[in-house]
């Protein structure tokens, strides 16, 4: 039986929690008839007859052990997006940024440069993206500072309106920027999301140069897949032979918190349906601090964008942020297109479990509808 040691650090529960994953998803996903016969006689699937199990659950001891270390990392026992590429990286070179040529896996499934390309493209669009979370982070802590602590006096988030008081008398009509204190960061922030985007649809776009879609999809996707709206797992996994099926969604970049902070800060809402309630299913896949972020964000949604809409200048960076934004968002719809669509023309589902072209499609188009007219006033 698998026990966890009596103290671990936050690190080592999280490369434990990699670990556990890696060896469940192949265990599911790539255990082939012929190794069957190492299980013992209490691992046999109590429901067949004591026949070997059909890889629609997996042993009592892997199990419990996952469940108690995901329990810990705050996120449910499957392969995540945060397990699957953000804990599973490392430099070739410390002294060298985070990008592609510098960075490798720490953990494969079958190995080889399509796998590991796929994985590290995604690890440098996260690092890329730093640059605007960390711009987003000061514009937002120093609103919060120029409204006092937050909750007081209602929802602490009555922000950043275009008509704070800096005791200057009265706006003056030849000055952009009068009445507004946060200029320059909220013109940092959103000139950081533009760049940001510019960058990672370059990332984006290597992708073909060392992963090739055919391979992708036939020999890389399958290890990512969930067992929740899974016509190859309709019950879902047991956890245990004599465990409850449970369901979770795959691993997906819909997991991902960049495009979701990018939209809350911009304001972008999207239209409540079943894909709207997916990705609100995603946040339970996510690091918990990461959805802390996510959530502080949100609460100050609409406020950016009301403060844009008086200011003809901040109207014009944020309107290059949502262009942005959609072009990302059409870049990958088209690379969910090559990698998912044309390999299997009647594939409909990603790994996390969605229709993803209409998700993409959809968001965006909602992302454009968001853009601001420069004749506002």
């Amino acid at each position: 039986m698998l026990t966890l040691p009596p103290v671990l650090t936050s690190d080592e529960e999280e490369r434990l929690f990699l670990l556990l994953s890696f060896v469940a998803h192949a265990y599911v996903w790539g255990r082939a008839p012929s190794t069957s016969t190492i299980m013992s006689d209490s691992e046999k699937d109590p429901t067949s007859g004591g026949a070997l199990h059909d890889c629609d659950w997996i042993p009592k001891s892997l199990a419990d052990l996952w469940i108690e270390v995901a329990r810990r990392r705050g996120r449910p026992p499957i392969l995540t997006y945060a397990t699957f590429n953000l804990f599973n990286w490392r430099r070739l070179d410390a002294s060298k940024p985070v990008e592609l040529g510098n960075i490798a896996c720490l953990n494969n499934f079958l190995g080889g440069q399509d796998e590991e390309w796929f994985r590290c493209v995604h690890v440098e669009i996260e690092s890329q993206s730093a640059g605007a979370v960390g711009a987003i982070l000061r514009y937002v802590e120093q609103s919060e500072a120029l409204q006092g602590n937050r909750g007081e006096g209602g929802s602490g988030c009555s922000l950043d309106r275009g008509n704070v008081d800096r005791g200057e008398g009265e706006r003056s009509s030849n000055n952009d920027w009068d009445g507004l204190p946060l200029a320059a960061p909220l013109v940092e922030a959103l000139e950081e999301i533009q760049a940001c985007l510019c960058t990672i649809q370059r990332v984006l776009r290597r992708m073909n140069e060392a992963c090739d879609p055919h391979i992708y999809y036939h020999r890389v996707r399958l290890y990512m897949s969930g067992w929740r709206n899974n016509p190859s797992l309709p019950k879902g996994l047991r956890y245990g032979p004599e465990g409850e099926h449970r369901q979770y969604y795959g691993e997906t970049g819909a997991q991902s918190c960049i495009l979701p902070a990018f939209d809350a800060f911009l304001g972008i809402e999207h239209e409540k349906d079943s894909m709207r309630e997916y990705l609100l299913d995603m946040r339970d896949y996510v690091p918990p601090a990461h959805l802390s972020f996510l959530l502080r964000l949100e609460a100050h949604r609409p406020l950016v964008r009301d403060v844009v809409k008086t200011r003809g200048l901040l109207r014009a960076a944020y309107n290059d942020a949502i262009k942005a934004l959609a072009n990302f968002r059409a870049l990958h719809l088209h690379a969910a297109d090559t990698y998912i669509r044309k390999p299997a023309p009647t594939e409909q589902l990603g790994t996390g479990g969605s229709d993803f072209r209409v998700y993409l499609r959809k968001h965006r188009e909602e992302t454009k509808m968001h853009a601001i007219s420069l004749k506002s006033t």
